[in-house]
């Protein structure tokens, strides 16, 4: 994996602490799992956060200040993502973060 910019360093390492902040808190999870992937044919990262807990309804949930935070760094790296929950299974996020900071089309992948 080549060197990340220090910007992407920080804003990963924050959404991956605003995430575990949230199983700890909410989601009566006993794992979480993390992947980062580079995918150089497609010029960006690749990253997935999940874990096994309860999940939660975004829609319902979506205002609250930890989904803010980490939505609000992933457009700060012009990246996309996804939210995949299943209640009482646990939750996930799919993240793609271009190699450069340049804009993308979308905020988030269909």
């Amino acid at each position: 994996m080549r060197k990340k910019d220090i910007f992407i360093e920080v804003q990963l390492y924050r959404i991956i602490q605003e995430f575990t902040t949230n199983v700890l808190k909410h989601s009566e999870a006993s794992r979480v799992w993390i992947y980062i992937k580079d995918y150089p044919k497609y010029n960006n990262l690749g990253v997935i956060i999940s874990d096994n807990g309860q999940s939660f309804d975004y829609e319902a949930v979506k205002k609250g200040m930890g989904i803010k935070n980490i939505e609000s760094r992933i457009k700060s790296m012009n990246a996309e993502h996804k939210w995949k929950n299943v209640l009482g299974k646990g939750s996930r996020i799919i993240i793609k973060i271009p190699y450069n900071h340049e804009s993308s089309n979308q905020n988030s992948i269909n």
